[in-house]
Parts: structure tokens; sequence; C-alpha cells
């Protein structure tokens, strides 16, 4: 794997360069010299401290789900994907003013492949969900790397009270990808419903896999239709869905522009 951090690029640009290996770094896959400037990097950094604390708890929630090994040419396109782009600066969060939970911030789509790798098990979770292993398990998979890999996928995230959810959005492929974790318990008459939203309207994405609740819990969708949508918001719903939201979303991630 080529990373960021070339012999070319050594020596300019460190606090750049650092920052661009903060996602191999959560998932433990640099060099002992890149680990090394990443980590005189993070002493004087809250940003990316925070950005690294927050990959590999998501990380360690989705890789507890399982221990299904992922299809090996899977891991391989994607590794082959995380040294092609750089990241760009983590941007503040910003929370929304409504109850529950927002967040949004431009962590590049090569923290997003990184995290993944770590948690590349999602094909086979998926896979697992639809009670699929074979030509259709295989397809789900290729369309959550197509998303990972994407040049243009953003990722948005949503942490607090226990929940983290992540969205991994491809506005090429007018899809987006979303996990969750730690959602809160419902009785078999609601499931989680997400939603695409603008300014002008909000738009059914979408019902998250059946999952169980608490920290171990993930839930997740492949959405199509993105459009141009802002907003990906997460509502407890009756069973079957709803044409539009009935209650508060517990969870909002604001989309990058």
């Amino acid at each position: 794997m080529n990373h960021p951090l070339s012999p070319a690029r050594r020596g300019s640009g460190d606090g750049d360069d650092a920052h661009a290996l903060t996602g191999p770094y959560a998932v433990d896959a640099l060099d002992p010299d890149e680990r090394a400037l990443v980590e005189r990097h993070l002493e004087s950094c809250p940003a990316c401290r925070d950005e690294v604390r927050e990959l590999r708890e998501t990380a360690a929630r989705l890789a507890a789900t399982t221990s299904v090994p992922p299809p090996d040419r899977l891991r391989s396109r994607v590794m082959a994907e995380i040294g092609t782009v750089r990241q760009a600066p983590p941007r503040k969060v910003v929370p929304l003013r409504r109850p529950g939970l927002a967040g949004g911030t431009r962590l590049p789509w090569l923290a997003a492949a990184a995290m993944f790798v770590a948690t590349v098990v999602l094909g086979a979770l998926l896979a697992d969900a639809r009670g699929d292993r074979s030509d259709a398990g295989t397809r789900a998979a290729d369309r959550i790397a197509a998303i990972v890999t994407a040049p243009d996928t953003r990722t948005a995230t949503a942490t607090g009270d226990g929940v983290t959810a992540t969205a991994l959005a491809s506005r090429s492929r007018d899809e987006a990808l979303i996990l969750t974790s730690g959602l809160p318990a419902h009785d078999t008459a609601h499931v989680w419903q997400v939603w695409f939203m603008t300014d002008r309207d909000v738009r059914p994405a979408g019902l998250l896999d059946d999952v169980s609740a608490g920290q171990d819990a993930v839930g997740r969708l492949v959405a199509e239709g993105l459009g141009d949508a802002a907003r990906i918001g997460v509502t407890l719903e009756p069973a079957g869905g709803s044409p539009a939201p009935t209650t508060p979303p517990v969870v909002m991630m604001t989309l990058p522009v």
C-alpha cells in the first residue's frame, strides 16, 4: 500500500502528512516511522485526537458484532483504493438545536475507508442479514465497497448518549451507506427508518436492518436516491415505515457540501 506519507514527501508539511494518516493510524495500519509522526502530531492537535478516538470507538463496536471473515477480493479492493486520496482537515461538529443527537464533519473518505478495512465484515454482515451468502451476498458486498471507494464519498457522523451513526454518501452514485450502533430498544410494532432531508422536503430512504438494541448492535442500510439531501436522519416509526416522519429524529447527520 502506498501511504500518503511516501519517502518523497517525508520532511515536508509534517502536520498535513500526519493528519492524512489519522485514519490508517486508528486501525493500526502504519509503519513505525509513520506511527511516530502521527503520535507527535496528536500531542498538539485536539481535533485529530478526537477523530482517532471516534474512529476507534466506532470500529470497535462494529467489529464486535461478528467474526465472519470478509471475502478476500472485497478486502483487496478497498485496500487498493486507500492510498489514492489524501485527507482534508477535519471540521468542527456543530450541534443542531433540536432534541436528540446531531453532528456533521467532513471526515473524508480515506478515514471512512480505513474504518471499513477494520470492519470490512460489513459485506458478510449484510449477506447474513439477508440470509444469502452466495451471489446476492456478493452483490451487496460489492455495492458497499463501491460506495466506500467512490472518489466523491464523504462521511457524516453523529454521536452521543451511547449512539453512534455514520453515513457514507456518494453523490455520483446517488447512494448512501448508513451505519448505526447503540440505538435504544423498541417493540416489534416499530422500526428504525432513515430519511433524506433537504430544506424543501423529507424523503424516506429505507428501514435499518433488524437489530437488537445496545452498544454492540449495528444497524445498516444501503439507500438509493440521495439526490441533493443535506441531512440524513433516523426516526422511530410504526412497523413497515411511514411516508413522512411521525417522531423527532433520534440522530441527525449533516452531509458535507
